[in-house]
This record gives C-alpha cells, structure tokens and sequence, in this order.
C-alpha cells in the first residue's frame, strides 16, 4: 500500500472507519477562497480545459453555455493550488477532461499525494444505456468528463495519489433490477486501485444504504452527497461532499484518531 494511504485523511478514513467530508465548490472567487483558508479544512477545484488548450478552474464551457449562464469568475488556478499549500488545505482535483491529468500530476507532485484526491467521472463506470431519468439529466460534456480507468491508473501508480471515481447511468431502479452487474463492475473497477466511488444518483435520489454497505464490505469507500442524502441512509464511513464548510471535516482529526 502506498505511503500515502497512511497519512493521507481520505484514504485514511477508509482505514479507520471514519467518514470525510469535504469542501464542494462549483465557485471559487476570492470570497470563496477566503472562507476555504479561514476554515483550513478543504478545497475541491474543478479542472477543465478550453479548446485552446488553456487550462482553468470551472466546469466546460459548454456546460455554462447549455444553461446560458456565463461561466463563474474564478481565480486563476496556479493561484489557487498557491494559496490552499500555503493554508494547508486538503486538496481534491475534479478532473473535466483527459487532457488536463498531465496538469494534475504536476500539482500533486507539488502539493503531495499525502494532502489530495483525485476525483473523476470514469469511462468503465458508464453503465449504458442509460435510464430516462439519466438522460434528461445529462449535460452537454458528460460524455467529455468520462476518463479512461487506465489513465487515472497511470496516474495514481505515478504519484501515489488515491482515487475517487463515479458512475453515470445509475438509477435506485437500476440498483434494484441489475444490482448483482453492477455490484460487479464496480468491485471491478476499485480492485484495481481506487480508493472510493460514487454512484452519482439523479439529484433526488439517495444511494441505498444496503448498497453502500455493500461497497465498504469490499473496502471501497463510498462517495455521497452529504447534503442530499438523509441521516437515516448515510454509512458509518463514507467519503462526502458538502456544499456547506461547517459540515466539512478537519482533515488533521482523522490522521490523529484512532480506529472505531
């Protein structure tokens, strides 16, 4: 296992049996920044890329584009990646596009594989064909933020950092009807090095506890969305975004604690 996973809170946590919340931001403004620094908890950067080439903080422009919204005013990158080192912020990259993993391993060798996670949506955990209720949730560049499993691989065995990754396509029906498949795909997928995976259900549906249970009894840490997911259905361990720094966790309290 890599050192990483000892000290790292994220991997950690799975260790200990201790759940993560982290600090989920679609802007990160100064005002946002600040609050991060003041907080010292967490900080979770989307990372996308334009046609150019140029790499920024935010989701694809033409998600932005779909929903005719300007894309949010937020800081430069190498800022931020600057100012969370500087307050020690634990750091999550929300990889948008395959060309930008090149840029991630630049920051995490910088930054250290001990103090971050990767997060992406994973091409082999694109269960298709997709459901309605998927569909027509479905933005313009899902397809886009779909990374190959071998790359975010390539990734993690260079710098040690652990991964996240989520699905597209599933459904509490899907769960129920093809739950063994599923189940199968996931392991699967983890058994090959990822630290933790979401099951990224459509926004007014909650992962089945008995699903996730599933996932840590194959020492995978499920990924949740803290905020939408009722206190009667989450895990005693989970790794969870909040849009809200007050339920964020103190990543320094679980490399001290001890095991449940």
């Amino acid at each position: 296992m890599p050192a990483a996973a000892y000290t790292n809170p994220a991997a950690r946590a799975l260790l200990i049996s201790k759940p993560f919340n982290i600090f989920h931001t679609h802007v990160i403004d100064r005002g946002v920044m600040g609050a991060a620094i003041e907080s010292g908890k967490s900080l979770e950067v989307d990372i996308a890329i334009t046609d150019d080439g140029s790499i920024y903080v935010g989701h694809p422009l033409r998600s932005y584009e779909a929903r005719n919204l300007p894309p949010p005013n937020n800081l430069p990158l190498d800022d931020v990646i600057k100012k969370a080192k500087a307050a020690e912020l634990f750091l999550v990259l929300d990889l948008k596009n395959v060309k930008v993993i090149s840029k991630a391993r630049e920051i995490i060798e910088n930054y250290g594989a001990e103090n971050c996670l990767v997060h992406a949506f994973c091409k082999e955990l694109s269960f298709e064909p997709w459901p309605e209720k998927v569909k027509a949730e479905a933005g313009p560049c899902w397809k886009e933020e779909e990374l190959p499993l071998g790359e975010l691989l390539e990734l993690r065995a260079a710098t040690g950092v652990p991964l996240a990754l989520s699905c597209h396509g599933i459904t509490q029906k899907r769960l129920k009807s093809e739950e063994e498949e599923v189940l199968k795909q996931v392991i699967d997928v983890a058994s090959q090095g990822v630290l933790a995976i979401s099951m990224s259900m459509p926004p007014d549906k909650e992962t089945p506890l008995d699903f996730a249970n599933k996932l840590i009894e194959h020492k995978i840490l499920p990924l949740i969305r803290f905020d939408y997911t009722s206190p009667q259905n989450r895990p005693e361990v989970f790794l969870g975004f909040t849009d809200h720094l007050q339920y964020a966790t103190d990543p320094k309290t679980l490399i001290s604690a001890q095991r449940s």
